[in-house]
Formats: structure tokens, C-alpha cells, sequence
């Protein structure tokens, strides 16, 4: 019969999921291999940006800090950087080179590294105490707690007076600016009754929620009424100005006399100009290869020194070495050269702590030349004693 079955229908129906699977097969394969491409492509042009970047941040710590780079991570210093188009302007411009002045902390570099190496601590958590829902009595509305109420209790007493001066009246004074009533004192104390928002809310609502027989406390009635004042706090602000505005000039003068006395004690000071360019000097070696080495910073980064704490148990090991190597009497010189200076424990309880320690000790950081003479005065008056004694 020619017109049954081929003997070959089966198989060829068969074959053709098998092909349909490696295809597929192939396909994701395919699919993988360009995801995986381009995943190797995006991490080496990730590596090459940070290397370029690592590159270009020693290359603008090259050009500020000459000084030996830290061996050992150290703590960051956050500082206020000045912007680069400023700092020609400033102390940390003109004759001064940042690049050669900074080889002048090598020498205490090492008592650095030992007192405020970077050193990480696991973040204890604590658990914040959960506030205990306070338990809804429907027999009572309560609007203030007990320690709001005892506090606006006293203050609302001291503005009503010995004469009791009623809620309206107080209101009608506040509205006309009467000074006769609305005392500076009694201004200052009516600008301490600060009611939230929610407060007056909670007021209004408890005002409305009376029913027959029912009153609320002198408190919250003299209260109910100061919130309907529109704009309560601005008014008193403007009658409290009425009241201050006459020595407001004299105190400003005074003020900017001394604002203007210290500008120039700060910009004549040759001690500060030497500390902020010794604080440079530092922020650099512990920023040393990161985006935070700047070539000028402002006045208020010496508050970020203070935040800086020390690593007490590498400062205690650096100290113990030293002790131990000194001790010898036969290599005592030697070791003298070799080994860094030994830092007291104070010098490290903060960045600022050890500042002050290399200003005092260190000279040749903070003396300028009439410093420099005085201190050689005082030596030869020394010698002049001693060999007279």
C-alpha cells in the first residue's frame, strides 16, 4: 500500500527535541560566556579606575608632603579642606612650600604611627528600651504628663504674679503690646510656655469633650486660652525686641570690637600660623594617599584633631620597647639614634594631646626667631648661673 506510513516517521519525530535541547543548550551557554565577558570587562576597567585614581591621589600627596609616608594604616583625620583657587591667599600660600616644610615631622612620625594606628572594633550594639504603652484611662482625659505638668505649672505662676492675672487679660495685653503688663521678665517667661502642636490640639479637643458639670484644671484653662492667640510666639518675639532694642546697638558695637580685636590677634599670631601648617603636615601623614590630603585647611579643622583618639595598647607596646631597649648601658647611645622617642601616654589620648606634646617638646616645629632668640637667651643665662654656682 503506498499511501501508509513511512517507516521513518517516528524516529524523525523523535530526533527533533533532542536537537531543540542542544540548541537551547548551546544558546545559554553562549549566553553565560558574554555575561561572564563582560562582568571580567567591568572589574578591570573597576581595577584600572582605582589604580589610575590611587595613582593621581599619591601624585597631589607628592606634591604637598615630602615626609616619610606611614608604614602601618592610621586613623583618618577629616579635615576642612580650602579650595585650591584660595590657598595663595592664605598662610599656606606664597613663600610657603608645603612640600619641603613637611620633612620637618620626620622625626616624630613613629610615635604617630604606634598612638593612633588604625585599629577596627566590632560596633557594640545596644538595645534601645522599648517605651512602655502608657495604659489609656477613659475615666479622665489627661492632656500633660506629670513632669510637663509640674514644669508649666511653675513657669504659668511666675506669669500670673502675686495678683493672679487672669488668661483673658493676659491675651488682651499680648494683642495691644501693652508694656505696662507685659514685663521684659514676664515676656521671657511666657516665651518659655512652648506648646507643641499636638498640645494645643489635645486642648482644643479636651475644651470641646466637656459635658455638663465638667471643667478643666486652671492649668489647662489658662492655657486653652493663650493657644487661640494667632501666631503666639511671633508676637512675643516682637514685643520682647521692644524691650532689648535699646542696648542691642551698644552690645553689637561691643562685639564687633572684640570680633575685630581677635581677627587680628589670630592673623598677627606667628604661633598659630606655625600650628596650622604643623596640623597640615599631620592630616597629611595620616590622610597620606587618600582624596582627603588637601594643601590648605581651614581654621575649624583643629576641633577634628580633638576627635582623633589614640590606640592605648600599640602606644603601650611602642613605649615598653623603648624602655627595654634604652635600659642597656653598653648599646644605650646606639639605640638612642635608632629607636623613635618615647611618647608619655597623655601625648595620645587624642591627635590634639600629641600636638601640644610636639609644641612644647619638639621647637623646632613652633619656634619663629624671636622665639628662637628668647630661648637661646634663656640658655645663656642658664650656663651664666651655673658656672657661677
Amino acid at each position: 500500500d503506498m499511501d501508509g506510513p513511512s517507516p521513518n516517521a517516528g524516529g524523525s519525530r523523535a530526533a527533533a527535541p533532542v536537537v531543540d535541547k542542544a540548541k537551547q543548550e548551546a544558546a545559554a551557554k553562549a549566553k553565560a560566556a558574554e555575561k561572564a565577558a563582560k562582568q571580567e570587562k567591568a572589574r578591570k576597567e573597576k581595577a584600572e579606575a582605582a589604580a589610575k585614581l590611587k595613582q593621581e591621589l599619591l601624585a597631589l600627596t607628592k606634591e604637598v608632603y615630602q615626609g616619610p609616608p606611614p608604614t602601618v594604616p592610621t586613623k583618618p583625620v577629616f579635615v576642612d579642606k580650602i579650595p585650591d583657587d584660595w590657598v595663595n591667599s592664605t598662610i599656606f600660600g606664597g613663600s610657603f612650600n608645603p612640600q619641603s616644610d613637611s620633612s620637618k615631622i620626620a622625626s616624630f612620625t613613629s610615635g604617630m604611627e604606634a598612638g593612633f594606628c588604625a585599629k577596627t572594633v566590632a560596633a557594640v550594639q545596644t538595645k534601645k528600651p522599648v517605651a512602655k504603652a502608657e495604659k489609656d484611662d477613659k475615666m479622665e482625659v489627661k492632656v500633660f504628663n506629670a513632669q510637663r505638668t509640674q514644669n508649666l505649672s511653675i513657669t504659668v505662676r511666675r506669669v500670673q504674679g502675686s495678683s493672679g492675672m487672669s488668661a483673658e487679660a493676659m491675651v488682651g495685653a499680648i494683642v495691644v503690646a501693652d508694656l505696662t503688663y507685659l514685663t521684659e521678665d514676664r515676656v521671657d517667661l511666657l516665651k518659655r510656655i512652648k506648646l507643641e502642636t499636638e498640645e494645643a490640639d489635645s486642648l482644643r479637643k479636651a475644651e470641646k469633650s466637656l459635658t455638663a458639670g465638667q471643667s478643666l484644671r486652671k492649668l489647662e484653662a489658662f492655657l486653652v486660652v493663650l493657644a487661640r492667640v494667632p501666631r503666639l510666639s511671633f508676637k512675643l518675639d516682637a514685643i520682647s525686641f521692644r524691650w532689648t532694642a535699646t542696648g542691642l546697638k551698644t552690645s553689637a558695637e561691643k562685639s564687633l570690637n572684640t570680633l575685630k580685636l581677635a581677627l587680628t590677634e589670630i592673623h598677627d599670631s606667628k604661633s598659630l600660623t606655625s600650628l596650622l601648617r604643623l596640623s597640615l603636615h599631620v592630616s597629611n601623614f595620616m590622610n597620606h594617599g587618600t582624596g582627603r590630603v588637601a594643601r590648605g585647611i581651614q581654621l575649624q579643622s583643629i576641633n577634628k584633631f580633638v576627635t582623633v583618639r589614640g590606640t592605648p595598647n600599640s602606644l603601650k607596646t611602642q613605649i615598653t620597647d623603648n624602655e627595654t631597649s634604652e635600659s642597656s648601658d653598653s648599646n644605650k647611645q646606639l639605640k638612642k639614634k635608632s629607636s623613635p622617642p618615647s611618647i608619655p601616654p597623655y601625648a595620645c589620648k587624642t591627635l590634639m594631646h600629641f600636638l601640644a606634646h610636639v609644641a612644647d617638646n619638639g621647637g623646632i616645629v613652633l619656634q619663629t626667631e624671636e622665639t628662637q632668640k628668647d630661648n637661646q637667651k634663656k640658655k645663656k643665662k642658664k650656663n651664666v648661673l651655673l658656672n657661677l654656682k
